[in-house]
């Protein structure tokens, strides 16, 4: 599913806003993700729709996590935006224009547990489309 349609689906419930990367909307989202470690990101196939509340809260762990994702090929980062991380460093969001990287905000009151199972099953519904 392109990641553009996916994020329309899901942008008003979830208050879930694009700051860099829109030439990246075009993607294929595969699955959606929560990464809290650059270790796990090792095991991302491509594809994958990351979410993360940054809970080291290091400007530049979100920054490496970022590059990270981008060469594993994976469609987008959202940052769950809270006590861990107030905003998305520049850094990453001018790796993310550079690359073209979707990456997207959302408030702290959205449960990840929330979207991650709206997003499931919105890929779920289209590949069972596609299959069609």
């Amino acid at each position: 599913m392109e990641l553009y349609k996916l994020w329309k689906e899901v942008e008003k419930k979830y208050q879930m806003r694009l700051e860099a990367g829109e030439k990246g909307l075009s993607r294929e989202t595969d699955w959606v993700h929560i990464i809290e470690s650059l270790q796990v990101a090792e095991f991302l196939r491509g594809g994958e729709l990351v979410l993360t509340t940054g809970m080291k809260g290091e400007e530049q762990w979100l920054l490496e996590l970022g590059k990270k994702l981008w060469e594993k090929e994976a469609c987008g980062l959202v940052v769950n935006l809270g006590p861990y991380i107030k905003e998305v460093p520049l850094a990453l969001l001018d790796f993310a224009e550079e690359k073209d990287f979707p990456v997207f905000v959302m408030p702290w009151e959205v449960h990840l547990l929330d979207v991650t199972r709206t997003i499931c099953g919105l890929l779920n519904e289209y590949d069972m489309t596609e299959q069609k």
